[in-house]
């Protein structure tokens, strides 16, 4: 706020509730007006939109289920070779450790 003079506690709490009232009137505006402009904009109506945003997922899906059948199909041990990697990247690393708070070395259970 300015450094305006109030006469009184209650001059002062009244100038804030208009203040704190003008700016959710400009927030519920602005919200309005942006939401008319983007339907106004909008280059499809909601359920086309819907319907290609739900399309694109099951493809990506579809895809990502594909890729684990090849990995799993072509590296069958992958998983467990990732695994290891892990557990050795956590014990080579200070403060990875097994999450007990007695082996956590980090810096952040320092404080």
């Amino acid at each position: 706020m300015s450094d305006q003079t109030f006469y009184s506690e209650e001059a002062k709490k009244k100038t804030q509730r208009q203040q704190i009232a003008l700016g959710m009137a400009s927030l519920v505006t602005g919200m309005g007006l942006g939401a008319v402009v983007a339907l106004l904009f909008a280059p499809e109506d909601g359920e086309s939109m819907r319907s290609r945003i739900s399309n694109a997922m099951n493809e990506g899906q579809g895809k990502l289920e594909e890729l684990i059948t090849t990995l799993e199909s072509e590296y069958p041990d992958l998983s467990e070779r990732v695994r290891k990697a892990v557990d050795q990247a956590k014990q080579s690393t200070p403060g990875m450790g097994n999450g007990t708070p007695a082996e956590d070395e980090s810096p952040a259970s320092q404080i």
